[in-house]
């Protein structure tokens, strides 16, 4: 029977290589978060065993497809825990939550529902934001823009990488309206919170606005 130490080692191996944003310290990340909404929807021993191997597992067909990463991640952990001897109702559990994850409609599994959460509690605050200026603008430009978000000024040449930004963050901003559960929505708040902010800031410099006083978020 497989276990979450085997699925960290397993995804440590498998995981390298892929871009930092869906590489080993997102599935580390992910992790916790299921840890965290296993916890707090009372999952048995057993449930939270199946739901850390998908968090650890969830990603890794994308070193071989980014696209169809979800069923590749399901045909590669189908056939390791195969290899692990893992019972088939455990096996289908934890495949058909991998299978499931990045799919837009609600996942149909209770475990489904809660990888797809943990997932999603990982594009939420600050470091959503360095990551997409780090894919979209690396070496000097992230400096120049996280500048210019911290100080509140925006030059002229940082405009374009500034809209480019912004869009970026609509797809982010939408996952908190998808949380399923509970415990995630709880513990996403937060984070959406202060990336709701940045969307403020960064509409804000486009439009040469002064820095808020107090930015307010509601659900």
């Amino acid at each position: 029977m497989a276990s979450q130490r085997w699925a960290q080692s397993v995804a440590r191996r498998l995981l390298k290589g892929v871009p930092v944003h869906h590489g080993y310290a997102h599935s580390s990340r992910v992790a916790g978060f299921a840890r965290q909404i296993a916890i707090g929807e009372r999952f048995n021993r057993e449930e939270t065993r199946q739901l850390l191997i998908a968090a650890w597992l969830h990603d890794v067909g994308r070193s071989k497809d980014t696209k169809r990463h979800a069923l590749i991640s399901a045909e590669i952990v189908h056939d390791l825990l195969n290899k692990e001897g893992e019972g088939k109702e455990a096996k289908q559990n934890i495949v058909s939550a991998i299978y499931s994850h990045s799919r837009l409609e609600r996942a149909s599994t209770e475990l489904g529902c809660a990888l797809k959460d943990a997932d999603m509690l990982d594009g939420f605050g600050q470091i959503v934001l360095e990551r997409e200026i780090t894919s979209k603008h690396p070496g000097t430009v992230f400096d120049q823009l996280w500048e210019s978000i911290k100080s509140y000024k925006l030059p002229d040449e940082m405009r374009k990488g500034v809209k480019e930004l912004l869009e970026s963050l609509r797809t982010p901003l939408g996952w908190y309206g998808l949380l399923t559960t509970r415990t995630a929505r709880s513990i996403g708040i937060t984070p959406y919170a202060e990336l709701k902010g940045y969307e403020v800031i960064l509409k804000d410099l486009l439009a040469g606005k002064p820095p808020p006083k107090a930015i307010v978020v509601t659900e």
